[in-house]
Order: structure tokens, then C-alpha cells, then sequence
């Protein structure tokens, strides 16, 4: 192939760096639980990477609370040292007496810090007897740390027998292979699982059965809210967001279907299985000062507050509660006591939303 000018497949080869060893990379040890013997206070865990020694600056993650290493404990005098790495399972104790707790992560100061973070790209191998589905509730595992999760998003699933892709799927089967985005009620510790391979792996329960494993690819942060936007002004809005009674776990749970960005002229979701807006509708935001204008279904304008003017139209906030305005000299109130009340805003809610206006109740199991 003449038009190749690169290198040979041998000398490509020759360039490829040699992964660190497991005691070469940033220390991790994710506390397994804490002991009390006499006076002291032990941290029990198992060094997944790393070296530790006695007087070493350390910061425990994701409070990054720091202190220095008292000693590393011992049963037997024959096994009394100063060091330990990767692979060893050990007790220690510290200077500084302050609450840790099973899951938290110990680094060493002068090393890289883990990631934390409650939402984070991943992927994942389901092996569930029930399908993986988005905003369903599940436990994951990552050494020590338990906690609850939910899919945020699947963006691909690969079918493992045939290697067919799609893009477009709202759940994973089982045996597929997919790329999501995975988030988590309480921020964790984790590294990206190239970086390493142990703080970078999980499981996934599905009730009591382990039904998934994964790899993290890094952090991911995800829009909070749809958004109106206008060339550079943007308007954060979740009034297309949908209000489900969720049966098993007795509560009501706000799920954003879809997050996105509606420009001029658009069409906007009106109607929703827990939500309808009629085709006039204005939203406006007394955060932000702004006022979106909604026509026949589509976003027509996005203004600044102090030129919106009541045109009979219903008035929705950004969260999509109908305010209770039917003429100027009502907006009008209804902005000032908005000022007068900023920083007690529950008297003022009560007044003049209508949180159920436009609203339905939907039933779901999960």
C-alpha cells in the first residue's frame, strides 16, 4: 500500500507502554469496617493498589478528611511492619479520630485522587432473568461501597451472539451488552477502569440476584433540565418532566424522559402521560427573568421578564405549576410578592400555584 507511511505493525508494537503494576499505581484501600480494641480504633480493609506506610499523609475519599498513618497493626510480633501493598488485607490506625465508614476510600495525599461522583459513564454485561430498564431501581457493588442506582441513560446496546447495534434502545436484555450512563443516590469513589482495574469494576443486584457486571469509563454530568434557548439565553425548564406513583416503593418520583434543548419554532412535548398544557401557554421564570412563549405547540419567543406582558394566555412556572393570574394587575402582584418572599418561598407557592392544574396521576410498578 503505497499511500502508507506509517509505522510497521513490529516497530507500532515497540511503541506500546507496559501497564504499571498493581503496587506501582495510587494507593486505594476501601474500608471494609471499623474495629474498637482498648483505645484504639481500627480501619480494616484490603489494599487493592498500592503501598502503605506507617506516617504516611492520607485522605480519605469522597469526605477528603486527611490524617497520618499511627500504625499498621499486627496479631503476632513476627508479623509487626511499617509497609504494606497491594493485595495484603490489614488494620490500621490513625492520628485523627474522626467518623470513617465502610466503603470510604484512603489514598495517599501525594497521589492521584479517585474520581467521585454520582453519575458516571459505563459498560456493562446484563445477565438479569428481567430486562434492564431506565429509572428502575437497583443496588451496585464496587469493593466495599453499596448503594442504590438507577440507568440515566442507555445510549447503545450491542446483541451479543449477532454484534448487531442499536442505538435507539430503551432497555437492555439479557446476555446484551450495552453503553449507559449509570447514577447513584450517594456519591462514590471509583477510578476509570483503564487506571484500574479493581476500583474501576461492578455488579449490578437486581432484588437479591447479582444480574450485572461493568467497567467504568469516567465521570458523566448530565443536564439537569431540559432548556428553552434562544441564541445565547437559555431558560432550564423541567415542566415536561413526568410525575409517577411508583407502587412498591409507596411515592411519587419525578422522571425526566428525555433531556433536551427546544430552540425557536420547535414543537414541544405538550402532552405527556402524567401533563397536558393547552397549544397557548406562556412559562415564565421568576429565578432567571425570563418568559418563554408557547403558540400552537411550538416555542415562539424567549424574553426577558420586564418586556413579557399578560395576554390572557395561562401562565405556567419552569416547573410547570399554573399560576393563578388572569390579568396584568395579577402578574404584576404576583412578581412582587415573588421579591418580597425570595427567601420563603413556601407561603408564597401556596398562594398563587395550582400544582395540580395540568396534572394526572399515573400508576407504575418500577
Amino acid at each position: 500500500m503505497p499511500w502508507y507511511k506509517g509505522d510497521t505493525v513490529l516497530d507500532a508494537l515497540d511503541v506500546f507502554e507496559k501497564d504499571k503494576e498493581i503496587i506501582d499505581k495510587p494507593l486505594r484501600l476501601p474500608i471494609q469496617d471499623v474495629y474498637k480494641f482498648d483505645n484504639r480504633r481500627i480501619i480494616a480493609g484490603r489494599v487493592e493498589s498500592g503501598v502503605l506506610n506507617v506516617g504516611d499523609e492520607i485522605v480519605i475519599y469522597p469526605s477528603k478528611r486527611t490524617s497520618k498513618i499511627k500504625s499498621i497493626e499486627y496479631w503476632q510480633e513476627k508479623d509487626k511492619t511499617t509497609k504494606v501493598e497491594a493485595g495484603m488485607s490489614v488494620g490500621i490506625t490513625l492520628f485523627d479520630e474522626f467518623f470513617y465508614k465502610r466503603g470510604e476510600f484512603i489514598t495517599r495525599k501525594d497521589d492521584e485522587a479517585p474520581l467521585v461522583g454520582d453519575t458516571f459513564k459505563a459498560n456493562i454485561f446484563w445477565m438479569g432473568e428481567n430486562r434492564l430498564t431506565i429509572n428502575k431501581r437497583y443496588k451496585l457493588k464496587l469493593v466495599t461501597q453499596e448503594t442504590e442506582c438507577e440507568i440515566a441513560a442507555i445510549n447503545k446496546v450491542i446483541d451479543a451472539s449477532t454484534l448487531f447495534s442499536n442505538d435507539n434502545a430503551k432497555e437492555v436484555n439479557t446476555n446484551e451488552v450495552a453503553e449507559v450512563v449509570i447514577r447513584t443516590k450517594d456519591k462514590i469513589c471509583f477510578d476509570e477502569f483503564r487506571n484500574n482495574h479493581v476500583t474501576g469494576r461492578f455488579v449490578i443486584v437486581d432484588g437479591y440476584d447479582i444480574s450485572g457486571g461493568g467497567i467504568i469509563n469516567g465521570l458523566e454530568i448530565l443536564d439537569v433540565a431540559n432548556k428553552f434557548v434562544k441564541e445565547n439565553v437559555e431558560l432550564p425548564i423541567t415542566c415536561f418532566d413526568e410525575y409517577y406513583y411508583l407502587i412498591p416503593y409507596n411515592e411519587i418520583k419525578k422522571v425526566a424522559v428525555e433531556r433536551k434543548s427546544y430552540k425557536i419554532g420547535d414543537k414541544l412535548p405538550i402532552n405527556g402521560d402524567t401533563y397536558y398544557y393547552p397549544d397557548n401557554f406562556d412559562v415564565i421564570d421568576l429565578n432567571n427573568e425570563l418568559s418563554a412563549l408557547i403558540r400552537d405547540g411550538k416555542l415562539v419567543d424567549l424574553i426577558n421578564l420586564n418586556d413579557y406582558k399578560y395576554e390572557g394566555y395561562p401562565v405556567y412556572s419552569s416547573d410547570g405549576f399554573l399560576a393563578r393570574v388572569k390579568n396584568q394587575d395579577d402578574f404584576i402582584n404576583f412578581k412582587n410578592d415573588f421579591k418580597e418572599s425570595k427567601y420563603d418561598l413556601v407561603d408564597f407557592a401556596n398562594k398563587w400555584y395550582d400544582p395540580l392544574a395540568n396534572k394526572r396521576i399515573v400508576y407504575k410498578a418500577v
